[in-house]
């Protein structure tokens, strides 16, 4: 979150987590290379920064999936590792 210039990436009061903000991006991809987890792409139609949502708490792609392999879990705590 403190690489973007402009402060897009704010949490997210409904799932407390990382979101990005579209309409404040400018797309310049500094959240994607400090991205230690890997989750946040760009999408170069719309040139800004994209990251899931988890679909405002309820995240479509765990009830679709046909082999039931996703799962959402809360972490207890987030190592810097």
């Amino acid at each position: 979150m403190s690489v973007c210039p402009v402060e897009a990436i704010e949490i997210s009061p409904v799932t407390g987590i990382p979101i990005v903000n579209e309409l404040q991006c400018i797309g310049c991809q500094e959240c994607i290379k400090a991205c230690v987890f890997n989750s946040i792409w760009f999408n170069k139609e719309k040139n800004i920064a994209y990251k899931c949502d988890l679909c405002s708490g309820n995240p479509r792609c765990i009830e679709v999936c046909p082999a039931q392999a996703l799962v959402l879990e809360e972490l207890e705590e987030v190592s810097d590792e």
